[in-house]
């Protein structure tokens, strides 16, 4: 079976809550390799969402995109690594 190289982008609007900031914050400290996709313009979810679905990295055979709102289980990004 051919290796899986996943990109994954996070939608993030500063300033909306301190959580979702702390959370962007705390994903990029742990996952550098993530892209994430600052909405200051406040243009909205589909523009963000646009704009992060283009937002892969080059060579990556799977993208995922995330909302800065999003539920993320314990251990589900090391989940996601390992498949």
């Amino acid at each position: 079976m051919d290796s899986v190289k996943l990109s994954v982008a996070v939608c993030h609007t500063p300033g909306i809550a301190s959580e979702r900031d702390d959370l962007v914050k705390r994903l990029r400290r742990q996952y550098p390799e993530l892209t994430i996709v600052h909405d200051y313009d406040r243009e909205g979810s589909w523009p963000s969402t646009l704009k992060a679905s283009r937002a892969i990295t080059p060579g990556a055979t799977h993208h995922m995109i995330m909302h800065d709102h999003a539920y993320i289980p314990d251990g589900a990004p090391e989940a996601l690594i390992r498949a």
